[in-house]
C-alpha cells in the first residue's frame, strides 16, 4: 500500500514539473538583456529603434524606444524562468506618453517622453488626488513610475508640466 501512495506521488510531481516547464518557456524566451530585448522590438515592429530609458518594477519591464523620430513604448512580463515575454509594443506621433500600470508590487502611473522643453516637474491628478513628480530636466528623456492609489482609470485625469523655475509649459499628451 505504501509503494503505490510514494509512486502516484511522485508521478504527480512529475506531472506537475513537467506542464510548468513546457508552458512557462514558450512564453517567456526573451533574455534579461537590452541587447536582446531591443532584437525582438526590431523584429516586431520591423524597423530599427534606439532605446532612450528602461525601468524595471517588480514582474514588469518598461522600455522607451525611439525610431523614425517617432516615441514608443515596450511593456515586458518576467517568467519564473527570468526571462521576458512582450506584453505590448508600439509607438506613434505623441511626445507624451502615460497610463496606469499594475506590476506585482503595485499600481504605477507611467510617464514617459522626450524632454525637448526642459521639463523639471509634472502635477499628474488622478480622480481627486494630486501626485508631483520630479524629473531630471537636463536629461533628454525620461520614463517615470510613481506609485498611486487604487483607481479604475487607464490614465491620468489631467497632467500639467513645469520647467526648473516653475513655469507652465503647455503640452499635448
Amino acid at each position: 500500500m505504501k509503494k503505490w501512495f510514494w509512486i502516484a506521488f511522485i508521478l504527480i510531481i512529475a506531472g506537475i514539473g513537467i506542464f510548468l516547464y513546457a508552458t512557462t518557456p514558450e512564453k517567456y524566451t526573451i533574455n534579461d538583456s537590452m541587447t536582446d530585448i531591443e532584437a525582438v522590438m526590431e523584429e516586431r515592429l520591423e524597423t530599427p529603434i534606439e532605446i532612450r530609458e528602461h525601468v524595471k518594477s517588480g514582474d514588469r519591464l518598461f522600455v522607451l524606444f525611439e525610431t523614425d523620430k517617432t516615441l514608443g513604448m515596450g511593456e515586458f512580463s518576467q517568467g519564473k524562468n527570468g526571462k521576458y515575454a512582450v506584453e505590448v509594443i508600439g509607438h506613434g506621433s505623441k511626445p507624451i506618453r502615460q497610463s496606469i500600470i499594475e506590476t506585482n508590487e503595485g499600481l504605477y502611473l507611467m510617464i514617459a517622453g522626450k524632454n525637448e522643453n526642459k521639463l523639471a516637474r509634472m502635477d499628474a491628478k488622478i480622480e481627486h488626488l494630486n501626485y508631483d513628480i520630479s524629473i531630471d530636466a537636463n536629461k533628454p528623456y525620461f520614463l517615470t513610475l510613481t506609485p498611486i492609489n487604487g483607481t479604475q482609470r487607464a490614465e491620468a485625469t489631467s497632467l500639467s508640466f513645469y520647467d526648473e523655475n516653475g513655469k507652465a509649459i503647455d503640452l499635448k499628451y
